[in-house]
């Protein structure tokens, strides 16, 4: 980590995915025998984490992301922008991904975008409390990357997830859970809608320390 300030940082994590002895020539495991060439370093995250006055907090770059859903939707490593702001014990999260490009060659009539999957992402939390928070949160992903070659040409996907969840903390007991839906739909290229998608998620957990 690069730390400029308390009000700016660049955030960097690597992995070495290989083994030793690995003499493989290609891939990116591989170059872990004598003179050790090869392609050994992964970029896992590298984003800029800095703030904007004492309310708003901006994160972007490759990053971590979970969802307020438990990560049951989504928790991964992706590229991301997400910006927080705070007022109270409110907390409003807005953010955007791309994390699939499938455009073809310029000779296709393509563009980079035409055939992208996006996930739009709102989180609305708010603390009654230091023991006790609740929220809402939505997530829109839009996928369009099984397009045709033409620009004309498209399938779009479109789904929408729903969830409020809480937590709280009494004593010695934690109650945590969540209720989500999610509905959407995907169309064929000439768009008429082929497939409907419906979904619904729920989950309740309690903890209770009984002993050393």
């Amino acid at each position: 980590m690069a730390k400029a300030s308390d009000d700016l940082k660049l955030v960097t994590h690597f992995e070495l995915d290989t083994r030793w002895g690995n003499t493989a020539a290609t891939g990116d495991n591989g170059g872990v025998g004598i003179d050790t060439d090869g392609i050994n370093i992964q970029t896992k995250w590298a984003y800029l984490d800095f703030n904007m006055g004492k309310s708003v907090n901006v994160k972007a770059g490759l990053m971590p992301y979970k969802d307020n859903l438990k990560g049951l939707y989504l928790d991964a490593d992706m590229p991301m922008a997400y910006m927080a702001y705070k007022a109270g014990g409110y907390t409003l999260g807005v953010g955007y991904s791309r994390f699939n490009d499938a455009a073809a060659a310029l000779a296709n009539k393509d563009y980079f975008g035409n055939k992208s999957a996006d996930l739009f992402v709102i989180d609305n939390t708010y603390a009654i409390n230091k023991d006790t928070k609740v929220g809402m949160a939505y997530y829109m992903n839009v996928d369009n990357t099984k397009g045709g070659s033409d620009v004309a040409a498209g399938q779009e996907k479109k789904i929408h997830t729903l969830g409020l969840y809480g937590e709280t903390k009494m004593g010695d007991l934690s109650l945590s859970g969540f209720a989500a839906m999610q509905a959407g739909y995907q169309k064929n290229f000439t768009g008429i809608t082929t497939q409907n998608y419906h979904g619904w998620a729920a989950n309740t957990v309690a903890k209770m320390k009984v002993g050393t």
